[in-house]
């Protein structure tokens, strides 16, 4: 008997791990359109702009997308469009001639935080800077990314109040932007 229950759970378990598959493999996606990402992220592709980033999946993402098509936002409570409780992602094509360099991607991000107030933290590497701002009135959180190759850029912000701080701060954040490509 016992012979029989051991062999029920070895096969039971090579079962359970075979039905489970590779969860994290993705399709090809056309065009803004979501694959199933990390086990709770989908991931937003914009093959226009040739980048990608994961969000939760808990998220609904908005449309129309943003701006000739650069980017969309995705809400945590898709009927207000207001909602401040959102991801929203964009993409450029710098106008200059030459890619972006180390020294171009610092003087960008010096420019762009020196009116920020309630700046708590910051980085800036050789094709990226972030940066997080806290509301001293209310605690809301607002990060950002900008990730640069070539002569193009993704930004992504996340903004949040403390009461979403478990499902958009902290790894999940972290997530999110270490999620980013750029082809």
């Amino acid at each position: 008997m016992k012979k029989v229950l051991s062999s029920i759970a070895i096969v039971a378990a090579g079962l359970f791990v075979a039905s489970c598959g590779n969860k994290n493999a993705t399709s090809t996606a056309n065009e803004g359109q979501a694959e199933q990402a990390a086990e709770g992220f989908t991931t937003y592709t914009n093959d226009k702009f040739g980048y990608s980033v994961d969000v939760p999946d808990w998220m609904t993402r908005h449309d129309p997308e943003m701006g000739d098509g650069n980017g969309t936002i995705y809400l945590s409570n898709p009927d207000d469009m207001l909602d401040i409780n959102r991801i929203d992602i964009g993409a450029y094509n710098d106008s200059y001639d030459e890619a972006f360099t180390p020294e171009r991607v610092k003087s960008r991000f010096e420019s762009d935080i020196e009116d920020l107030n309630n700046v708590t933290e910051k980085e800036c590497g050789d094709t990226y800077y972030t940066f997080t701002r806290k509301s001293e009135e209310d605690g809301h959180i607002t990060m950002t990314k900008n990730l640069f190759k070539d002569k193009k850029y993704v930004v992504v912000t996340i903004d949040y109040d403390a009461d979403k701080a478990d499902k958009l701060g902290g790894d999940v954040a972290k997530h999110i932007f270490n999620s980013i490509t750029i082809k």
